[in-house]
């Protein structure tokens, strides 16, 4: 399948693993360069970028925080100082509330409320810096 990616840079967040990493593969094995970010396993991130690159594309992996806009901006400034752009941004990643087995119920609402807002305003913070790149 041909999705037009071919030369196209993409920032896939959320990608060291399940849905964000087989996105960053597919992107990969069409021909974009693949940023895919991560929060805490950096080993998978690593794995995926590796496995792009085994299929003669080219990615990086970066550190990310929905909770920290300065580590949103370092990422968007890193992936366009090295490729110069950005065309396409995949807001796939999620904070969940900690620690991750809580039952629902069991989740206190001041987690609630800190994982809603890292989620709706981290997909915003990222968007508004991506998006310069992405008009041009």
């Amino acid at each position: 399948m041909d999705l037009g990616l071919k030369g196209m840079v993409a920032v896939v967040a959320g990608g060291s693993s399940g849905i964000g990493a087989a996105v960053a593969r597919k992107f990969g094995a069409e021909g974009a360069k693949v940023a895919l970010t991560y929060r805490g396993d950096a080993s998978g991130a690593d794995r995926v970028v590796r496995e792009i690159e085994r299929l003669g594309g080219e990615a990086m992996s970066i550190r990310y925080d929905l909770n920290d806009d300065h580590s949103m901006e370092q990422a968007v400034q890193a992936v366009a100082g090295k490729w110069g752009s950005i065309h396409v941004l995949v807001n796939n990643d999620v904070r969940w509330p900690e620690p991750r087995q809580l039952a629902f119920e069991d989740v206190s609402p001041e987690s609630w409320r800190q994982e809603i807002r890292a989620n709706l305003e981290g997909y915003y913070f990222t968007i508004q810096q991506a998006l310069p790149y992405i008009r041009k």
